[in-house]
């Protein structure tokens, strides 16, 4: 069930799209939601959740996330596909993501050495990507 807002919230949220309209940010992360939970996250400080935002859109930059998809579909080596399963069942009757993945069966060693730590790395952002899309 989505939260609704409250007036202060309301209220932080036209402030800090302005803080933020040098970024023009695209339609997925201008959207209300997107936003209010980086507020949130900083009890509606503005400094605060700005800050944490554009570290994080500039992490996202450097490590190539939000194409991250794309580019490396083809990349991933099929063992470690079959080391990282990842599965999205559907929703449940709140129509929540149903999602699957056994981060406790992980080796990441086996991962690292076979494939370095660059690419497991990546593995990493890719499979949450995987599961942020689901969510979404």
């Amino acid at each position: 069930m989505v939260k609704k807002f409250t007036s202060q919230e309301i209220s932080k949220l036209s402030q800090f799209r302005d803080r933020l309209s040098d970024l023009h940010l695209d339609e997925e992360k201008s959207d209300d939601y997107y936003l209010i939970r980086w507020l949130r996250a900083r009890n509606l400080d503005l400094d605060k959740a700005e800050e944490m935002l554009r570290t994080s859109l500039k992490w996202r930059k450097e490590n190539k996330a939000d194409s991250i998809l794309e580019d490396l579909k083809d990349e991933i080596p099929l063992r470690m596909k079959r080391m990282y399963p990842c599965a999205s069942f559907g929703v449940d009757k709140e129509q929540n993501p149903v999602l699957f993945f056994p981060v406790g069966r992980s080796i990441y060693r086996i991962g690292i050495e076979e494939m370095g730590i660059e690419m497991m790395l990546k593995c990493n952002i890719y499979v949450m990507e995987l599961i942020m899309k689901a969510l979404r």
